[in-house]
Parts: C-alpha cells; sequence; structure tokens
C-alpha cells in the first residue's frame, strides 16, 4: 500500500473539517488489482483487471480503494492522489451522483450490446431497449459534478501544498491552465487563474450537440432493419461510441471544472458546506445545468 497521509491533511485544509476514514490505496499494477479484488470482495476474477491502463489512477467503489497509475511524473501522481482521495469523499457523502452515473452509462451499454448482438448473430434483443435523453443528460451532468469537485479541490489543496514549498506539487498549474485556455506565462502560480467564457459556451456546444448526435444515432441503430445493415452504418456506429467515451471524459471535466469552481464563487477554504449546496442540488437537465453555470460565471465575473 502506498501512503496518502500528506495529501488528506491537504484536502481537510481546503475543506475545513476532518476528510474521515482514509481508504486503503495502492499502486495501480495487475497484481494489485487481483489482489484487492480478492481480499475485499472475495472474487478472484484475474480478466475484469487484466485490461486496466497501470498509467490509470482511480477510485474503485466495490473496495473502497484508489489505485494510483505508476507515472515518473511526482507531482502528477501527488495530484492523482488528491483527485481520487476526492471521489472518496462525494462517495462517501453523495452516492447518488455515482448512481446517475451509472444508470446513463448501464442504458448505453445494453444499447450497444443489443445492437452489436444484432450485427453480428442477425438476432432480435431479448427486450426492447430505449435510449432516454433526460437519463443520459443526468448522467453526464452528474459525471461533470464528480469530476468537477475532484480536480477543484485538487488543485486547490496541491496550490496549498505549494505555499508550503512541499515538493512535487506543482502539478496543478498545468491543470489550471488547460482548463481556463491561459496561454501566456503564469505570474503567480499561487493565485488562481481566470476562468474562459469561450471555454464554458464551448464546452456547452460539444455537450449540447455530442447529445443529441448519440441519442439520434443509437435510438435509430437500435430500430434499424438488417438490409440497412452497411458497412457506412457500422463506421458511424462505432464513432459514436467513440464520441459517447469522449463525452463523459474529456469534455465534461471542463464543464465540470467551470461548474463548481463558479458554484463557490472561487472560494478556496472552508468548503464543506458549499460543496454539500452543491451535492445537494443536482440539476435535472442540461437547461438547468447550463442555466446554473451562466449566473455563476457572471457573477463570479462581476466580483472582480
Amino acid at each position: 500500500m502506498i501512503s496518502v497521509k500528506e495529501e488528506i491533511k491537504a484536502i481537510e485544509e481546503v475543506l475545513g473539517e476532518s476528510f474521515g476514514e482514509g481508504p486503503r490505496a495502492f499502486r495501480n499494477t495487475l497484481l494489485n488489482r487481483v489482489f484487492a479484488r480478492a481480499v475485499y470482495t472475495r472474487n478472484f476474477s484475474f480478466w475484469k483487471d487484466f485490461y486496466r491502463d497501470s498509467e490509470e489512477s482511480f477510485f474503485n467503489r466495490n473496495f473502497a480503494c484508489i489505485f494510483i497509475g505508476n507515472s515518473e511524473n511526482k507531482s502528477a501522481e501527488n495530484y492523482s492522489k488528491l483527485h481520487e482521495l476526492m471521489h472518496l469523499y462525494t462517495y462517501k457523502g453523495k452516492m447518488e451522483l455515482f448512481e446517475m452515473e451509472d444508470k446513463g452509462f448501464d442504458m448505453i451499454k445494453k444499447a450497444r450490446e443489443a445492437i452489436l448482438s444484432r450485427l453480428f448473430s442477425l438476432r432480435e434483443p431479448s427486450s426492447k431497449i430505449e435510449i432516454d435523453r433526460q437519463t443520459l443528460e443526468q448522467c453526464v451532468i452528474a459525471r461533470a459534478l464528480n469530476e468537477g469537485l475532484a480536480d477543484y479541490i485538487a488543485i486547490e489543496a496541491q496550490r496549498r501544498q505549494a505555499v508550503k514549498g512541499k515538493p512535487f506539487s506543482c502539478f496543478f498549474i498545468k491543470r489550471e491552465k488547460k482548463y481556463t485556455g491561459f496561454q501566456g506565462k503564469v505570474g503567480n502560480p499561487l493565485n488562481p487563474l481566470p476562468l474562459s467564457p469561450f471555454v464554458a459556451e464551448n464546452t456547452k456546444q460539444i455537450i449540447l450537440l455530442s447529445t443529441d448526435k448519440i441519442v439520434k444515432n443509437f435510438s435509430e441503430a437500435i430500430d434499424i432493419s438488417f438490409s440497412d445493415i452497411t458497412e457506412d452504418f457500422i463506421s458511424s456506429f462505432l464513432y459514436h461510441l467513440d464520441l459517447f467515451s469522449h463525452l463523459r471524459s474529456h469534455t465534461v471535466y471542463y464543464s465540470g471544472y467551470y461548474y463548481v469552481k463558479s458554484a463557490l464563487q472561487g472560494r478556496t477554504r472552508n468548503l464543506t458546506k458549499p460543496i454539500e449546496e452543491i451535492r445537494l442540488n443536482i440539476p435535472k437537465s442540461y437547461e438547468e445545468y447550463f442555466a446554473n453555470l451562466e449566473r455563476n460565471l457572471k457573477s463570479l465575473d462581476t466580483q472582480r
């Protein structure tokens, strides 16, 4: 196991309260993944853990463990610990966010399996599969808030470590520049960078357009007749699978960070209650989510 005591302490300084019991933390190796599954679930399954990327860091809810990817960049590794610890903190406080994610992912997974079954075995699915837009929207919103909370707190916690001169604590600068679209030279990295209205609007349009395409393509693919299954159809289907994968990762990370930072109005300490407000008031639709984001961004901008 690896130690996360310093990272928990940094998070507690940002939250203004105790983190609670820390998780078991492992280096992300195949052996550790198999070991954790066998010990904490009494279920030995080599193949379930075989295809995980060892450079990836992740929080596993089933084991209440975090796995930290193998990296030569110690600052990035430190940031990964902070990020995955915040996923655990969010999970303990609001499991509904993860359940909303799971519901959307499961819907797409069942649709994908039904379409692939039709493609390769020419069999009708055993039950009717439908793509519900509201479920997909709530899935993306939950993903955005999960990642936004993890990134915002990780950035501010590592910024505090940098203030104290802790080694390997500068990865937050790279992360913050990426999210804000900042192109110039950072003056004092200990001062937060301003959010970009262009990035906020751009990610909004990508999310809306991607969701439209996914709902339309999957709904049509489910009902397609055998005679219409062509090479172009298969190519389009695979493209939209990739589009969904992109939507649930990179794009929503940006949007989630903007939502959380603007909702918190840039505050960097005593964040337990403000975070709880975010978790208690999860938007139910894109309309509500983006309306909140736009209002909060305007309010944040007027404070400057």
